[in-house]
């Protein structure tokens, strides 16, 4: 807090500037860095991964291609990203894949936090970078191999931009905006330039500032950001991959007007689903946020007399409401799609939670100690269960539920783990803490709660969901059996094999991965396909624990 005390006593001076941002960047760090080398164990990390990893393979940066005639479905800027961060790192793997996205939420949440300083001051800007950080939806993506965290990026500081665009009136922030939207654009698609212009014209309508002139200007911003993205498929398309126009228009056209062909889409939902999602995604905080901005609307007239604060919540409230109506509107929808806004929701938060802070203190002091209490009961309750005193499979209905509770019973096993155990204390300590700092030292509950969960979402990362990808990982038994056959190519039974595939070309980079045809030898499938294959000669099934029993790992030779 005492550098941001500092910032803004002196905001203009360089080295004030560079150590509030470089602070909130080492915090923002913490947070998401540790485990970010963790297996793939999801379709959707290596399926991007794949794209970049063939990129150093074939030393070709404009191939599309995830192996053999699989093409891409994504423009090309986090595959280049990571392989940008391989070069740092010396190959494609889990940490280079995901250093984007960790990038991306960093310099989002430090930007939008120097953003706001000056208008709403320190204790509501650390707020805001507190609740942006530790929203379940932000902090699980901002470590993912996946584009929605560098769109989300992306758009949100073109949003940005554009406020201060609207509120300076100096055209190098819409030119920052228009190269901002290019770098969107390139990223998942035209989606990256409608989103932050339709945000900025809902703003300035809301406000009565947009006129005839701000039309054109956003006008050639949007055709100018467009630009690098109609060279990249048109250089695709020069190149032979016709098809890659047709994939682009089914996931951004299709999806979004719910024409996609049967089957091809997975994330079809009503339409309240996305407030669920959001709601879900901003847990904790949307547990008293929704209370505090009820205060905060009827309470507005009084709260908001500066101008500056205005506009400010005018062009949050913008933000929402579009993305949320925009997204709502086709049946294809995911709570990804809302991370663009995460920021701008997190700033209303920040304001309307600290003003309910000042004014119902035991409240909001009950309410932050409350929950630090019971993440620390059931810390507790659940270190006790992983001590194996009860056989928790006796409690399973089903073969299937009984094989997942005994690999989440094998996988968080503390029987063993001696000396280790001691370190189940420390969330239980830091709840402690919590209440300590809340009613001994008279800190801000929000802020101090807000520490502590990013605490407690950095511990779980390590001690819960890192020991499951690591027995969940396929790259092991892959690498075994490349090991005792040599195979020259392997095929892959199922399409969505995305993390075998890119193990396969981590362990061997020579080695010729494909879809399984009828003249393939080596195979590599799920116990579920095995009666897409001929009756093999050589079947070897994977040892390791697994929560579905149907997509345990299988290696065949078939001829």
């Amino acid at each position: 807090m005492q550098i941001l005390r500092s910032y803004l006593v002196n905001p203009y001076k360089k080295s004030n500037r560079i150590a509030l941002a470089l602070t909130l960047a080492i915090i923002s760090l913490f947070i998401y860095l540790p485990g970010i080398d963790m297996p793939f164990v999801t379709t959707g990390e290596p399926r991007e991964a794949l794209v970049a990893q063939g990129m150093v393979i074939h030393n070709d940066l404009l191939q599309s291609n995830r192996y053999e005639n699989d093409l891409a479905t994504k423009p090309p800027m986090l595959h280049w990203s990571i392989v940008a961060f391989s070069k740092l790192i010396g190959e494609v793997n889990e940490t280079s894949s995901r250093l984007p996205s960790v990038v991306a939420a960093t310099v989002t949440a430090v930007a939008w936090a120097l953003l706001l300083l000056p208008i709403v001051g320190p204790q509501r800007s650390a707020l805001f970078f507190i609740v942006l950080s530790t929203s379940l939806e932000w902090y699980r993506n901002a470590a993912h191999s996946r584009v929605d965290m560098l769109l989300a990026c992306f758009v949100s500081l073109a949003i940005a931009a554009l406020y201060r665009w609207s509120r300076t009136d100096n055209s190098k922030y819409l030119l920052t905006a228009t190269l901002l939207m290019a770098g969107s654009a390139l990223t998942k698609g035209p989606v990256g330039i409608a989103l932050p212009i339709l945000i900025a014209a809902a703003a300035l309508g809301l406000r009565r500032e947009l006129n005839r002139r701000m039309c054109i200007q956003l006008a050639l911003a949007s055709a100018a950001a467009a630009i690098p993205l109609a060279a990249w498929y048109l250089t695709k398309s020069l190149s032979g991959e016709g098809s890659v126009l047709g994939i682009a228009l089914n996931e951004n056209l299709n999806r979004l007007t719910g024409n996609m062909s049967n089957g091809d889409d997975p994330h079809e939902h009503g339409v309240l689903y996305l407030f669920g999602t959001f709601f879900t995604g901003t847990l904790p905080w949307s547990l008293l946020a929704i209370p505090a901005l009820v205060f905060y609307a009827i309470n507005r007239r009084r709260l908001l007399k500066d101008e500056p604060t205005q506009a400010l919540v005018h062009w949050c409230t913008s933000a929402v409401a579009v993305c949320l109506l925009l997204f709502s509107i086709p049946a294809s929808k995911r709570g990804v799609y809302l991370l663009p806004i995460y920021p701008a929701a997190a700033t209303l938060a920040a304001l309307a939670l600290h003003e309910l802070a000042k004014e119902k203190l035991a409240l909001t002091r009950g309410a932050a100690a409350a929950t630090a209490a019971f993440l620390g009961f059931v810390w507790t309750v659940l270190a006790l269960l992983r001590l194996s005193i009860f056989d928790l499979t006796s409690f399973a209905s089903s073969p299937k539920s009984q094989a997942a509770l005994a690999f989440y019973s094998h996988a968080f096993d503390l029987s063993e783990a001696g000396p280790k155990l001691l370190l189940q204390l420390l969330p239980v300590a830091a709840s402690a803490l919590c209440l300590y700092a809340i009613y001994k030292r008279g800190s801000s509950a929000l802020h101090a709660f807000g520490m502590v969960f990013a605490f407690y979402l950095v511990f779980i990362k390590l001690d819960l969901i890192k020991p499951a990808a690591i027995e969940l990982s396929p790259k092991s038994f892959i690498a075994m059996e490349i090991r005792d056959h040599s195979p020259l190519e392997l095929s892959l039974a199922n399409s969505r094999m995305y993390g075998e595939a890119f193990y396969i070309r981590q362990l061997n980079p020579k080695l010729k991965v494909s879809e399984y045809s009828g003249g393939s030898n080596y195979v590599l499938l799920w116990a579920r396909d095995r009666g897409l294959i001929p009756e093999p000669r050589y079947l070897h099934e994977s040892n390791k624990a697994i929560d579905k029993p149907d997509r345990r790992l299988e290696f065949a030779i078939v001829n």
